[in-house]
């Protein structure tokens, strides 16, 4: 008798992430599409899903979760790790959310838009900068006191007075250091605030939203815009500002 072997490759996994909380995606009612055909990957828990044996081919990738707003990416297997190719989806809630918590919106038009994200403007930070290794891409951390060291998201800020540096955490080094996937661009001081993105949206055609959960007094975001390559921030109170969409003269 001879015995088969069955081998599964991991194609894909796909991590839903609330961009306003930094929390997964448990909600279930969720559908993926590739190329427009339903695909449907492996549930794994805690926002987290797996596609296996299904090939790696480029191609648009379109989320649909029940409490949130569509989101699209074109997926790019070049780009990704040839080991565990990762796609993190964060998904901006709808205005009306499934579990009722009240969110704010600020949208506009901007022509060339390419990226809009902010981080809470003022904060106490998740981290604070400590010293940098320049060669080996690490960090070395401040946490606030009876905080852990616990890197939940994949992209943070270095927050400089009303600029950011966004930078991508690759690996969480004990006890207090983390390595970035590249090296930082700026020079910063001891104590630099570190705060998680919150990711907007942006279509083809300029249009962009940001949204928050309505969860504070103090509700201002420092804003970051990228158009044509270039940055421009704005800091944004989200309950003066958010009733009325507004476009800038940004470029």
């Amino acid at each position: 008798m001879c015995a088969s072997v069955i081998h599964n490759k991991l194609d894909l996994v796909i991590s839903l992430v609330d961009t306003t909380t930094g929390a997964p995606i448990e909600e279930r009612n969720v559908k993926f599409q590739k190329d427009g055909k339903i695909i449907r990957p492996e549930v794994r828990g805690s926002g987290l899903y797996l596609l296996i044996n299904t090939g790696r081919d480029d191609g648009l990738i379109r989320i649909d979760v029940a409490g949130y707003e569509s989101w699209e990416t074109h997926l790019t297997y070049g780009n990704l790790d040839e080991n565990v190719p990762t796609c993190t989806a964060f998904l901006i809630p709808s205005e009306n959310c499934s579990h009722g918590e009240k969110v704010l919106s600020f949208s506009g038009t901007i022509p060339s838009l390419e990226s809009v994200e902010a981080v809470r403007f003022g904060a106490r930070p998740h981290f604070s900068f400590g010293s940098y290794s320049a060669k080996d891409r690490i960090i070395e951390l401040f946490k606030p006191f009876g905080s852990r060291l616990e890197f939940e998201s994949l992209w943070y800020a270095l927050v400089d007075g009303e600029s950011f540096e966004k930078i991508q955490v690759v690996k969480s080094l004990p006890p207090q250091r983390i390595k970035l996937a590249e090296p930082l661009k700026g020079e910063f001081t001891t104590s630099t605030p570190i705060q998680r993105i919150v990711f907007g949206s942006v279509d083809g055609k300029g249009n962009y939203l940001l949204r928050v959960r309505d969860d504070a007094e103090n509700l201002k975001y420092l804003v970051r815009f990228v158009i044509k390559g270039e940055e421009s921030f704005r800091v944004i109170d989200f309950h003066d500002d958010a009733p009325e969409s507004q476009s800038w003269d940004l470029q």
